[in-house]
């Protein structure tokens, strides 16, 4: 009679289950991360349009579109023409460097020499008013309020900077080794995308009128193992991207007032 086989030890059973199974669970994993990732920029587009929806202020007057709305924007003028103190009201949440705000009060000289601007000068977000939380940033009551502080300075015109970043992170094929530990330091398994938006209105301080409307993005990528993964990888040179082209763009607006 043949011998009755050895049971194995519940531990050795576990070890001998992890050992098969394990590595066909993480390729699963990295495979279905490896499926068609990055920006859709149609859906982030739709993104910040949600947003503004969702952080404008619930008081049905204010979201209420009518003919007689249309036919004020019609009618409002600008106040003044160049050359014009401008005021520059930066989004306080989107962490401005001091290189970058150096950078951007740097336009000013410009701007004076070409007979753009009188002044051209920062709004800070400690002269303006307290915040309504509950009507957001992107509301026309957050817009009346830098209006406001630009006022204080004696400024004629406003440049409202608002900011948003969005990030993926997503793995590769490569992420199969992260389970040896050494492969989180050797396998470029992990990939992270940024997107940093820019958006902005040229806006008469007196009564709203827009002068320009501007937009700029910036998109970096980085691959690289998972432990040295970091936005200090994507972030900046998203931001530099999309500061860049905004600066051309911006005096490229300004410009065109001056020469109506």
């Amino acid at each position: 009679m043949r011998a009755p086989l050895p049971v194995m030890e519940t531990g050795t059973q576990e070890e001998f289950f992890m050992a098969r199974w394990l590595p066909v669970a993480v390729l699963a994993f990295a495979l279905g991360g490896c499926a068609a990732r990055g920006y859709d920029r149609g859906q982030v587009a739709q993104t910040l349009k949600e947003k503004l929806v969702r952080d404008s202020p619930a008081t049905p007057k204010e979201l209420e579109v009518t003919d007689a709305a249309i036919l004020l924007a019609l009618e409002t003028k600008p106040q003044v023409a160049p050359p014009f103190r401008l005021g520059i009201h930066l989004d306080p949440t989107a962490g401005f460097t001091p290189e970058e705000k150096d950078r951007i009060i740097a336009w000013g000289d410009k701007l004076k020499a070409e007979g753009i601007v009188s002044d051209f000068f920062l709004v800070p977000e400690s002269i303006l008013p307290g915040r309504d939380w509950d009507s957001g940033y992107y509301s026309p009551a957050n817009l009346r309020r830098v209006r406001l502080g630009a006022a204080r300075l004696q400024a004629d015109v406003v440049l409202d900077v608002r900011v948003q970043f969005i990030d993926d992170d997503y793995p590769n094929f490569w992420s199969i080794f992260y389970p040896t530990i050494a492969g989180c330091w050797l396998a470029p398994g992990s990939h992270k995308d940024t997107l940093f938006v820019m958006s902005a209105g040229v806006w008469d301080v007196r009564n709203e009128y827009i002068y320009a409307w501007l937009e700029s993005e910036g998109v970096a990528t980085t691959v690289r193992p998972v432990v040295f993964r970091s936005d200090l990888l994507t972030h900046p040179p998203a931001r530099k991207e999309a500061l860049d082209f905004f600066e051309t763009e911006f005096f490229r607006r300004l410009r065109n007032l001056k020469a109506r």
